[in-house]
């Protein structure tokens, strides 16, 4: 198929056309679809030889670790609407399959005055973790908050911190480490990303934006605030929040890139525009203590020594102050498991994660 662009002509294959086409039922009969976007997309490079200029959409930076847009252009070439709606007419044609469609400027989709108008200007909510350098940590810690970093939540947008970050692979450049499963500690792909997420939970906490899901791990780790964690899982468990604010909301992640064998931190800050004055976490309060069960003597070939763990519930509020008074109150429960403590007294017992 040809198409006709002033005095320039873009061939659109058959293969381009069918990576953009769908069917649709109806009235017992199939309709074919073309998606726009798709169908741009799939033409971009021979659009972009043939002299046309795709639009840029405005983003943010960081400036001297202040947010800073990055503006807008404007392109010039066929709308994605045009493109498709001349490929739907053209074809099913067996012959004279030309069309024609008409070059001009194209407005970028989200503008530097769309971004400027998000109010993205201060700190609303920020917190910071400590973590044991090993490499695995610095690895996959270091490399999910840069994912985080720079993320943009427009209103009513929600985040989903499995969806940014991805299947935790080898070849996706995550490491193994130390995970809990089942209520032991144990090796998975993307061991210690839950310390980014947790840090993310609590910048967002802070910041007064909508809890949409989190889970604590099963265990208490004493570097983390009491229930106010949040673990990950790319099968079974996310961290989702939502941006219930009027400002965009613009995500701020980094470490302090830690030699292995050293002390890490990572820090996650929310930039936007804020709708409370303050937002205060009670202390949290500790009940329904339990004690683990006796101690494992394990004799097994593979076998990881484990501390004992107590078990408990920790209840705390999350609270909206404006003019000095808590004007709402979020309340928040957690209970912990308990954890047996495994000796292994085989000296020849071989470790099956690594040791946190």
């Amino acid at each position: 198929m040809r198409i006709s662009i002033g005095d320039k002509t873009l061939d659109v294959s058959a293969q381009t056309i069918g990576s953009a086409l769908t069917f649709q039922a109806a009235d017992g009969k199939l309709t074919p679809q073309v998606n726009p976007t798709t169908l741009l997309k799939a033409s971009e490079e021979r659009l972009n030889q043939l002299g046309m200029t795709e639009p840029k959409d405005a983003s943010f930076t960081f400036a001297d670790g202040r947010p800073k847009v990055v503006p807008s252009q404007d392109g010039n070439g066929v709308s994605a609407d045009a493109l498709a709606a001349a490929v739907t007419l053209t074809m099913t044609k067996t012959a004279d399959r030309v069309a024609s469609v008409e070059a001009g400027p194209l407005k970028a989709s989200f503008t530097t005055e769309d971004a400027e108008k998000l109010g993205i200007k201060e700190v609303t909510g920020e917190f910071t973790t400590n973590f044991p350098a090993t490499a695995y940590r610095v690895n996959n810690i270091g490399k999910s908050a840069g994912l985080v970093n720079g993320v943009l939540v427009k209103p009513g947008e929600t985040f989903s911190m499995n969806k940014l970050l991805g299947p935790r692979t080898l070849a996706q450049g995550w490491m193994a480490g130390g995970a809990i499963d089942g209520g032991k500690v144990v090796e998975r792909m993307g061991g210690g990303i839950s310390q980014t997420t947790t840090t993310t939970f609590n910048a967002i906490f802070f910041a007064g934006l909508q809890d949409v899901y989190h889970k604590p791990h099963s265990l208490y780790f004493s570097r983390y605030p009491m229930g106010r964690e949040a673990t990950l899982d790319y099968v079974s468990v996310d961290m989702k929040f939502k941006n219930n604010t009027d400002y965009g909301v613009l995500m701020q992640a980094y470490t302090n890139n830690p030699k292995v064998g050293g002390q890490g931190t990572v820090t996650v800050k929310v930039w936007s525009t804020k709708s409370y004055d303050e937002i205060k976490a009670s202390d949290p309060v500790q009940s329904d203590f339990r004690s683990p069960g006796p101690a494992v003597q394990s004799d097994a070939a593979v076998c990881s020594p484990q501390s004992a763990m107590q078990g408990f519930r920790v209840d705390y509020n999350r609270l909206f102050y404006k003019g000095g008074q808590v004007v709402k109150t979020e309340p928040f429960t957690w209970t912990y498991n308990t954890l047996q403590a495994v000796t292994c007294t085989n000296p020849d017992a071989r470790a099956d994660r690594i040791e946190r």
